[in-house]
């Protein structure tokens, strides 16, 4: 049975659940025997709301903002510097006064975009460990891809109907960004306006953030991180050719990798993509962030309850020492901790966003 990413996409975000097709892949294979034992326990609460930004580093700040806002027609909501309180948070001491912006959609509050300005020379997308993807709701990715042609953004992919169904229902493109980080941009030929497939869709033709990809080793300790401590619903899983790795690291077109999707509120989703062992994690020179996406920030209602399962998993993680007022954070608390392979991930407390299991 050939299954395609969109097909696991649609199918968690239309409630599909997990229909458990798993698969083995060299040192990276996933334990059946795990899997099982997590179908028979009960779920775990479910602690995030969903994704409330993902970040972006980059070589200038300014130029980021000035080709989002100009090609994407999104707005400024924050211009900063990262403070040493972010810095020490994030466990990137290098990165203190550097540079930041948020965007995203005009009055948007959540699945925004943030950059932090760092000189590392960008990594190539899909190459290592760690965040590799953000996912952007768009009305119309054929107007899309026909105006970024004019644009500094590299378009890699699409556009192209997802042909997971007759007729298809997604239409999708994928490009680069300024700092080697890589854009889905997603499409509902079903209703352009409507909910599906998630994320937000304001006055513009792009939207907001609704899937953040991580690139995964070890896969099993990763997905029980996210599904098991942090309460997502695993969506799907399955062994599946993973196209832009095998494009970058110049592997057979089929090779294949473990894909899951793990879901945060209503409708914003991880993606996990299992990579071998032998991928490296992705170089941070001088206590600086990574290249490309580097954080992953979700919202969560009770930011003590997931201190407590952090805890109880033996997970380190930091606290924010002050209290910010810029948008992501809202004078609110929050925590960040490096995931099972290498990622940083960001959570602030919001309890007007509640969670969403099902």
């Amino acid at each position: 049975m050939k299954l395609s990413r969109r097909e696991l996409l649609r199918s968690l975000l239309v409630g599909g659940g997990n229909l458990g097709f798993l698969g083995l892949w060299g040192r990276s294979a996933f334990s059946l025997r795990s899997q099982e034992k997590a179908k028979s326990e009960p779920a775990p609460a479910p602690l995030t709301s969903g994704i409330a930004a993902g970040t972006a580093s980059v070589p200038s700040v300014q130029e980021a903002v000035n080709q989002y806002c100009k090609w994407f027609d999104y707005v400024v909501h924050w211009r900063g510097k990262v403070t040493a309180a972010q810095a020490t948070l994030w466990d990137a001491p290098g990165v203190a006064g550097h540079p930041a912006a948020l965007v995203g959609p005009k009055d948007m509050q959540r699945g925004l975009i943030r950059f932090v300005e760092v000189s590392a020379k960008p990594t190539p997308a899909f190459t290592t460990r760690g965040w590799t993807a953000l996912e952007l709701r768009t009305r119309n990715v054929d107007e899309l891809a026909q105006r970024l042609e004019a644009s500094p953004f590299k378009r890699i992919g699409g556009p192209a109907d997802l042909k997971f169904s007759d007729p298809p229902r997604l239409r999708a493109m994928q490009a680069l960004g300024l700092g080697g980080e890589a854009l889905y941009c997603t499409q509902s030929l079903v209703d352009p306006n409507g909910p599906y497939p998630g994320g937000q869709l304001g006055p513009n033709n792009v939207g907001t953030l609704f899937i953040v990809v991580l690139a995964c080793w070890p896969y099993p300790a990763t997905r029980d991180f996210y599904i098991q401590t942090l309460g997502m619903k695993l969506g799907f899983e399955a062994e599946f050719p993973l196209r832009f790795a095998n494009r970058y690291l110049e592997w057979p077109a089929d090779r294949k990798g473990v894909l899951a999707t793990a879901r945060s509120g209503p409708s914003s989703l991880i993606e996990l993509d299992g990579y071998p062992e032998e991928v490296l994690s992705r170089p941070t020179p001088g206590g600086s962030l990574p290249s490309g996406v580097s954080i992953c920030t979700l919202d969560v209602p009770d930011i003590e309850k997931v201190a407590v399962a952090l805890q109880t998993a033996s997970i380190p993680f930091r606290r924010l020492s002050s209290r910010l007022s810029e948008p992501l954070y809202r004078n609110r608390p929050a925590l960040a901790l490096r995931g099972r392979s290498g990622e940083i991930a960001e959570l602030v407390e919001n309890k007007e966003a509640q969670p969403s299991g099902g």
